[in-house]
């Protein structure tokens, strides 16, 4: 069995010739980057479509759609907000598939497209607690709530469509 040790970004060498990401301007970049995080593409893999380095103040993306990034923006906020553990904590989770659906919405993107995931991700991480997904949502809707207005600054985005 084959596992990685490093990811490619972490090593040093030649330059490798994977087809490279280049992300479109994503509403709420500003923001990441006025709360000190650079936004960058990385290669994806099947584990995972990005994820919040607050070691390296990163946001790293393998897609270039919003709900992902909107995820990486709510743990970077949650981070801010209440402090991170550093191993997946169903709570986090739930509160960044939360908040990514909800800032697709409040953005005018059309947040029913992954409507699916969000919902598999949160009963994923709602049985780990023993609760059912409309439980755990309730359980983080005043979180989510203050992590949304952070982010925000309390006016919706003005997106062109």
């Amino acid at each position: 069995m084959t596992a990685p040790v490093f990811k490619f970004e972490d090593t040093d060498g030649a330059e490798l010739t994977h087809e490279k990401l280049e992300l479109p301007e994503l509403p709420l970049m500003d923001r990441a980057r006025e709360l000190g995080v650079d936004v960058v593409a990385v290669p994806g893999n099947e584990d995972f479509n990005g994820y919040y380095s607050r070691s390296k103040s990163t946001i790293a993306l393998a897609s270039p759609e919003f709900c992902v990034f909107a995820h990486e923006l709510t743990h970077l906020a949650d981070d801010k907000i209440n402090g991170l553990e550093k191993k997946q904590d169903p709570i986090q989770e739930i509160v960044a598939e939360l908040g990514a659906y909800t800032l697709c919405e409040i953005c005018g993107l059309d947040g029913s497209k992954h409507l699916g995931n969000h919902y598999k991700n949160i009963e994923y991480y709602a049985k780990k607690l023993d609760l059912t997904p409309q439980s755990a949502v309730m359980k983080v809707l005043s979180r989510t709530e203050k992590i949304l207005k952070f982010l925000l600054k309390e006016e919706p985005c003005l997106i062109s469509q």
